[in-house]
């Protein structure tokens, strides 16, 4: 199924580039990446800071119709933890197609890919690194748990990492 690159948080779709044949990245629109797409080539979406917290909400129908005929903001309880300001490792272009089947997990792009592309079309290409300079400090953390409220406090969904004790 294919899923809009814009659509991931992680990912400034507005930055785009391809690798070229020397294996060097080039930058390029967002209408050349489409182009270079439909050639059977790899576009590259920029890696951006702050990101979304994107909670998908499984409920019945009569609440899906709920929800949808009463469109307001809806509350959300969010924990977290170990929550630090840090500089990551590497800086970087994810692969489009790579990045769609990690599911959009970019910390597993970086950490399956070594710092230095070894292939023409590695998975993450980083373009920065924190010993190098040019890394921004971005904020971490875990998430433990998200509760999403309807407009009278009652939760209609959420998450956990652990069961409670």
């Amino acid at each position: 199924m294919f899923r809009d690159i814009g659509a991931n948080p992680s990912i400034d779709a507005r930055r785009a580039a391809f690798s070229t044949a020397e294996g060097k990245l080039r930058d390029c629109s967002p209408a050349e990446a489409d182009a270079v797409q439909r050639n059977s080539g790899a576009p590259y979406y920029a890696e951006r800071g702050p990101t979304t917290l994107m909670v998908f909400v499984r409920v019945d129908f009569e609440g899906l119709k709920r929800t949808g005929r009463n469109a307001k903001d809806y509350p959300a309880e969010v924990e977290f933890s170990g929550l630090a300001f840090v500089r990551p490792e590497t800086w970087g272009y994810f692969r489009r197609d790579a990045d769609l089947d990690a599911d959009w997990d970019c910390e597993r792009l970086t950490l399956e890919s070594p710092s230095a592309p070894k292939s023409p079309q590695p998975a993450y290409f980083p373009t920065a690194t924190r010993a190098g300079g040019g890394v921004p400090e971005i904020p971490t953390a875990g998430l433990i748990s998200v509760r999403l409220l309807d407009g009278s406090g009652e939760p209609i969904g959420g998450y956990r990492d652990r069961p409670q004790p």
